[in-house]
């Protein structure tokens, strides 16, 4: 592709990613500093959005190779220029979110760019191409590797904020669990397995018992 393209970021996400990347906890709350990157900053930043050139590598790979990387950095939007001013251009914004810190990312292509690959981004919308294409491959493999919570739960409690307020070390809170049924295992918050609590070389550990189906319990 000959022509290039522009990243735009959040002035505030840039110094938080920045604070993050330098280790700062990512549940800060958003920095609103009022002033220009330094060079030791932009260079921090540099490497994200290197990262970021992999990413877009990565997405166009089933139309074509390309190798991306950072041309320039600037902090001052006017005098950035990819494109004549009267030229169409593609863009595209997301929300990007660590922790607590949010903020916008925009991606912007001129068309020009995008022309030399126009058709077989066009096929890329019907049915066949889609499925013969090994973006599903792709998609199930960064699916199965994506991290989730499972919850062995005994039983919960419900109580008024007033009484959450009012307690202390040493007391005994009366939960809704019978020791002698399994421990109901959630998996993101929805009830999926059942299992009994034991330990395995030393450590605790759960042995599933059943498969939650509509209610039921199936061994």
């Amino acid at each position: 592709l000959k022509n290039g393209a522009l990243m735009v970021l959040d002035l505030e996400l840039c110094y938080s990613l920045i604070e993050t990347m330098l280790g700062a906890s990512t549940e800060m709350d958003p920095l609103q500093l009022d002033r220009k990157p330094t060079t030791i900053e932009l260079n921090v930043l540099k490497s994200i959005i290197t990262q970021a050139c992999k990413d877009i590598d990565k997405a166009l790979d089933q139309v074509i190779k390309v190798e991306s990387s950072v041309v320039k950095i600037e902090t001052n939007s006017r005098l950035v220029s990819i494109a004549e001013a009267e030229a169409d251009v593609l863009a595209g914004r997301f929300q990007i979110k660590v922790g607590t810190l949010s903020g916008k990312f925009d991606i912007v292509f001129p068309v020009a760019t995008l022309d030399p690959v126009r058709e077989q981004l066009r096929d890329l919308l019907t049915v066949t191409t889609v499925s013969q294409s090994g973006w599903y491959d792709l998609l199930l493999s960064e699916i199965e590797k994506m991290s989730t919570t499972l919850i062995a739960q005994s039983g919960t409690i419900t109580m008024p904020v007033r009484d959450v307020m009012k307690i202390e070390v040493g007391d005994v809170l009366n939960i809704d669990y019978d020791p002698n049924s399994p421990l109901k295992v959630l998996v993101e918050e929805n009830l999926k397995f059942f299992a009994i609590p034991g330990t395995v070389s030393g450590k605790k550990a759960i042995h599933l018992t059943g498969v939650y189906d509509r209610g039921e319990k199936n061994d």
